[in-house]
């Protein structure tokens, strides 16, 4: 049962991204990777606010692997985020390479932080 729900999660998880890095596409010049950015720091600041929040719950190992093995497993987009830096190095954009980098590692780690902070403030009422 729980391979079902990393599956169901996973192809619920890689439509969204899809999805929601279109959309985010549709605002922003092609030229660097917006989308899979904010992706990714979307998905850092869900998976911290909902860890925090299943911390406190009693859910069960079926719904843990549908959220985070498959949901935002399939959500988030590190090897995309690795191989769009590749060709912006390849294309001679070592700035770009670097900018998106650094941004999406500490912006992420900061979004699992505030995901966290999020949800206690939530779970207080």
């Amino acid at each position: 049962m729980k391979y079902i729900a990393v599956f169901i999660g996973g192809g619920f998880g890689a439509m969204m991204r899809d999805v929601f890095s279109r959309f985010v596409y549709s605002f922003f010049f092609p030229s660097f990777p917006y989308g899979t950015m904010a992706v990714n720091l979307l998905g850092s600041f869900l998976f911290g606010f909902l860890w925090q929040i299943t911390e406190h719950l009693i859910v069960s190992r079926e719904v843990k692997a549908l959220i985070f093995t498959g949901f935002l497993g399939a959500f988030t987009t590190f090897s995309t985020f690795s191989f769009e830096t590749v060709g912006l190095l390849k294309d001679g954009e070592v700035k770009f390479a670097v900018l998106n980098m650094v941004l999406s590692v500490f912006l992420g780690i900061f979004c699992v932080f505030l995901g966290m902070f999020v949800a206690r403030q939530f779970l207080r009422g």
